[in-house]
């Protein structure tokens, strides 16, 4: 069962990036994207494409788990 230990902890990590992310996103703009968004329009459309990844990502974590355990989706 090391690989549902793996997917459970990824699944809490992302949770947790998430919840980072929503509360502050100009603290994860490495890349400087958000800083030089030309609009406020564009930087809501990379913020809400950023959470929607990190959600995607936690879906599949936990398709991954559900198809382990025979659940299916």
């Amino acid at each position: 069962y090391k690989k549902l230990d793996f997917l459970q902890k990824q699944i809490n990590a992302h949770k947790e990036k998430l919840k980072r992310y929503k509360e502050n996103p100009d603290a994860f703009d490495n890349k400087e994207m958000l800083k030089n968004a030309p609009s406020e329009e564009i930087r809501q459309k990379i913020i809400e494409g950023r959470i929607k990844h990190l959600e995607t990502e936690i879906s599949n974590f936990q398709k991954s788990i559900n198809d382990l355990l025979g659940g299916g989706g």
